[in-house]
């Protein structure tokens, strides 16, 4: 799976212009843009995000992401929360390479990001799953910080990690997914083809 992960953030750095890199899948087919360690009680699958790369607006605008919530008990877990938090923001290839690995840079802590409404507890039946969305707001300006996801930095890529807690607010699960921040688009680069081929 987390080859899968690579590309998609590769892609995404792309669209960041930090690196030239191939495109990213169509919606349809591409593989879930996170996924929590199979291990823990509680999985959290990121299916999708809306927009994929957020406009640089000063004032707070919506995004959704599209969760699944996995009970992997045999017993019901009623009263389940989400709560997302952000990361700092990613600059490199091996700081990606890094987050990717779990080795600390997108792993828990961060600045909490509120929904903008509030989520309803998820009652997960066991051995079952829900889907929920969870809809935020990102922003560039610091006059709106506490309210969503603060795209401070001019450009990189800002991991995001949601986790599901139970009702006395013992952890879950979590499951970790990236966002670009790119304020200016990536400059267009101009291809010449010299035809017939030469040998």
């Amino acid at each position: 799976m987390r080859a899968s992960w690579r590309g998609r953030a590769g892609a995404l750095l792309a669209a960041a212009g930090l690196l030239l890199l191939a495109a990213p899948a169509t919606p349809s087919a591409a593989a879930p843009l996170a996924r929590s360690k199979r291990t823990a009680p509680v999985t959290i699958t990121v299916d999708s995000t809306a927009p994929i790369v957020p406009a640089p607006t000063q004032k707070p605008t919506p995004i959704s992401f599209r969760l699944t919530v996995t009970n992997h008990t045999d017993a019901p877990l009623a009263n389940v929360h989400l709560t997302l938090q952000r990361g700092d923001p990613i600059s490199t290839q091996r700081t990606l390479d890094q987050a990717l690995a779990g080795q600390g840079v997108a792993a828990g802590g961060g600045t909490p990001a509120p929904a903008s409404k509030p989520l309803p507890a998820l009652q997960l039946p066991a051995a079952g799953s829900v889907s929920a969305t969870f809809t935020t707001t990102t922003f560039t300006s610091t006059d709106y910080s506490g309210q969503g996801i603060c795209l401070c930095a001019q450009i990189g890529i800002y991991p995001l990690t949601f986790t599901a807690t139970d009702s006395i607010g013992q952890e879950l699960g979590s499951a970790t997914t990236f966002l670009p921040s790119a304020y200016a688009k990536p400059p267009q680069v101009q291809v010449g083809w010299l035809w017939p081929p030469r040998s």
